[in-house]
């Protein structure tokens, strides 16, 4: 069986024959998703789901939108940070032979 996904323009549908899809406005600008919702940027850079999106008014995903753009946004700043610190300090590394909290001593 081959399980394929729906052609770029196609709408999916729900088990009911309906769109599994809808849309938000924040800020005067719609955001679609599917019935799953928006992805979540967790503190470890892993992504998940909000699990009950599909039950949330309105108003509900309107609220949890915004407030996961804002934590998503800074999220990733900090996580490219961090990345961009470890490439840093790897770069230390391989220049210097040896990292920045050990000291080499050589011996007369």
């Amino acid at each position: 069986e081959v399980l394929a996904l729906p052609a770029p323009g196609d709408e999916a549908k729900g088990e009911d024959g309906k769109s599994s899809s809808g849309s938000v406005v924040v800020g005067g600008e719609p955001a679609k998703f599917d019935k799953l919702g928006p992805v979540v940027i967790n503190k470890d850079g892993t992504l998940s789901r909000i699990s009950n999106w599909d039950k949330m008014t309105d108003r509900e995903r309107e609220t949890t939108y915004r407030v996961l753009v804002k934590r998503n946004n800074l999220r990733r700043a900090r996580l490219l940070a961090q990345q961009q610190q470890q490439e840093q300090q790897k770069k230390t590394i391989t220049e210097n032979g040896c990292h920045d909290n050990f000291t080499l001593y050589r011996y007369p």
